[in-house]
């Protein structure tokens, strides 16, 4: 008898799991199971009734709130007037993009990665632009989002209820005044309210989503403190409805095997109920529970040289901006936070300037989801650009700054006046170094600026973080390239999580990586979209830097299984890399070398080729091997640079067949 889709699942998923995280499990189910049977004997609270339960009647609930009089961001400290001349001293001009962002906020216009979206009437925030249609309002527990069949890709339905349209909204109202702005926020606002009721749908199925939300409620609920729309029915019921998200939260917070970046996010939605709105009876518990989980899991969930253990670049911004984000509320309920907790975010800043390029190109190593803690800017800042612009303020990094290009909306926002004036007294200078390791992590990068710039990341950390390894792929040893701040060799991305199907598995696949497979197996084997069974465990056997050459020789065992193994050597001269792989071990295999190039124009030849690129051109020359077979094959292939958006490009793939061991050299030269 054939077992079930969602049956296998199940099973694939407990084998990440140890006992205390089952019993947990089930204590979890069979409370909430409980809590929405005594909520259908006792019927629907009225709003008076909750309101009521805060210890406050409608009308008293604005005064015991006093949102009105409330400072509690950076950017409101230094008076409203004084703040806007800065901001238009500074980005005068992003100020159209905001006011024209919040114009197709009002008509219901949205892009959902790379998807538009336009609802001519109410918005449906249960809309799945990819299914083309509306996911049904049922309990929450009923709705396996996983499947790929209720929803395709729920990413794109939570994407629009994080509701960071609305911080767009709120802050062209604080920017202009135009009340038009403030009151769509408003009607959207109650929209949200009446079509998402506790514990219902889809949009109550993540607590991390939740987490996100309340984020962004917060920032546009003050916003919009002084606005006539925000009267004293819809100001009770946001606060009722931020107030139900953070009780969700705290009693459905990710552990074991799924605390992962998830579990840092669940925090600081706390640490903002907790600190922004001390008057709930639970806020000091929230508060104090927030601190303690974010504080602790960003130490373990970060390496001591600042490389987040989830192997993922993208998700190492995503807890950055958490930190960040938590350190402001920090101040706000003067917490101090724990010396170690800044060192970190202090170094995860300097791991990402390490693989920024000048032009701001960086890898696109491991999972991608496209979303962001928070949208402050509208306007097309570079990522890594506008992370080292925060942290050049917040640490008073000379080297940060150089490397950020320019002061960032973003860091005005979240840091205020006196940051930008930090900013600005900095003295921006270079202090990279050609060859940097991050040892815990597991990154080599090279870097050289003659005869022109470039950038090698060589892979050879570990697959991902805990049980499930659930963001990180299959590239032990691969390699990505950067000439003149354009990406040259590629790391082809994430395209969809559920939505891709089984195309997930080629995307966290090894062969989709700039590294070696054997016999056309992966390094580490896939149980499931976001698990992994048996993996590669990588080991850096040498590092050096001399003069005019830097050496990195690394291997890796995810292929012991097939009596084999991998050593990758990479050797920097002034104008080329060498590569050279080693496959040891018995028997007959068949190695493929795989070279993803970015789009460009390929020219083949018998034992190399080139990609030219607009003002430079890259040679592949690959020696030959001693062995049965040694072809040059271009093919092209799929990548993804942003979630939801896939292209194709060229990929150099080396097959060899033999007997081990086997060795052969591949030399990279850029021309300008």
């Amino acid at each position: 008898m054939r077992m079930s889709k969602s049956l296998r699942a199940k099973i694939i998923r407990l084998r990440a799991m140890n006992l205390p995280e089952i019993f947990y499990r089930i204590f979890i189910a069979v409370r909430d199971k409980l809590a929405t049977v005594r909520r259908q004997q006792r019927g629907t609270e009225s709003l008076q009734l909750l309101v009521s339960g805060m210890g406050c009647a409608v009308p008293p609930l604005e005064k015991k709130f006093s949102l009105y009089n409330k400072k509690i961001f950076a950017w409101q400290r230094s008076g409203e007037a004084n703040f806007k001349r800065l901001y238009d001293s500074y980005f005068s001009e992003h100020r159209l993009s905001t006011i024209a962002a919040a114009e197709r906020a009002t008509r219901r216009e949205f892009n959902l990665f790379g998807q538009s979206l336009l609802f001519s009437e109410a918005i449906d925030w249960h809309y799945d632009p990819l299914q083309q249609k509306s996911i049904p309002l049922s309990d929450r527990r009923r709705i396996n989002y996983y499947s790929g069949d209720t929803v395709r890709e729920v990413k794109y339905v939570w994407e629009l209820n994080r509701c960071q349209h609305f911080v767009t909204l709120g802050k062209a109202f604080f920017l202009t005044g135009d009340a038009t702005y403030a009151e769509a926020l408003c009607r959207q606002w109650r929209d949200w309210l009446d079509k998402n009721p506790y514990k219902k749908g889809v949009n109550w199925t993540s607590s991390l989503e939740c987490a996100l939300r309340l984020v962004s409620w917060t920032w546009a609920l003050f916003f919009i403190q002084h606005s006539d729309q925000l009267n004293s029915a819809l100001c009770a019921r946001i606060l009722h409805a931020i107030r139900q998200h953070a009780l969700f939260i705290s009693r459905h917070l990710s552990g074991y095997s799924s605390a992962n970046n998830h579990l840092i996010g669940e925090a600081l939605g706390l640490i903002y109920a907790g600190c922004y709105f001390p008057e709930y009876d639970e806020a000091e518990e929230w508060r104090k529970s927030g601190f303690r989980i974010l504080f602790r899991e960003v130490l373990a969930q970060v390496h001591e040289d600042g490389v987040a253990k989830e192997q993922t670049i993208h998700y190492q911004r995503y807890l950055f901006d958490f930190v960040v984000l938590a350190l402001g509320a920090a101040e706000q309920a003067r917490v101090t936070p724990p010396a170690s907790v800044v060192q970190r975010l202090e170094k995860m800043a300097d791991f990402y300037m390490a693989l920024c390029t000048r032009d701001g190109a960086i890898p696109h190593i491991g999972d991608e989801d496209g979303g962001v803690a928070l949208r402050l800017v509208e306007v097309e800042e570079n990522s890594c650009h506008c992370l080292l612009s925060t942290a050049a303020a917040l640490f008073q990094r000379p080297d940060f700054k150089l490397h950020s290009r320019q002061l960032s909306e973003a860091t005005l926002w979240l840091l205020g006046e006196e940051a930008v004036r930090r900013y600005e007294r900095l003295s921006a200078h270079d202090a990279s170094q050609r060859l940097r390791h991050f040892d815990h992590g597991g990154y080599v990068i090279f870097s050289q600026q003659k005869p022109c710039e470039q950038k090698l990341v060589f892979d050879c950390g570990p697959l991902g973080y805990g049980k499930m390894a659930a963001h990180g792929h299959a590239d032990a040893l691969a390699i990505n390239l950067a000439v003149h701040g354009q990406n040259v060799l590629i790391d082809s991305g994430t395209f969809l999580y559920i939505g891709a199907g089984a195309e997930r598995s080629y995307y966290r696949g090894t062969r989709a990586h700039n590294t070696v497979t054997i016999d056309g197996k992966d390094q580490s084997m896939q149980l499931a979209p976001f698990q992994w069974g048996r993996r590669a465990t990588c080991v850096l056997q040498h590092i050096e830097e001399l003069p005019d050459v830097g050496v990195a020789q690394a291997a890796h065992d995810g292929y012991r299984r097939l009596h084999a193994n991998h050593c990758r050597r990479i050797e920097q001269q002034r104008d080329r890399w060498m590569v050279q792989d080693c496959i040891s071990g018995l028997g007959y295999h068949h190695i493929d070398a795989y070279f993803h190039l970015a789009p460009c124009t390929v020219v083949a030849g018998t034992r190399a080729m080139t990609a030219e690129f607009s003002t430079f051109s890259v040679e592949f020359e690959c020696s030959p091997a001693s062995c049965e077979q040694d072809d040059i094959l271009i093919e092209t292939a799929w990548h993804s640079s942003r979630f939801g958006h896939r292209e194709q490009h060229p990929v150099l793939r080396r097959r060899i067949s033999g007997v081990l061991p086997l060795t052969f050299m591949t030399v990279i030269r850029v021309y300008e």
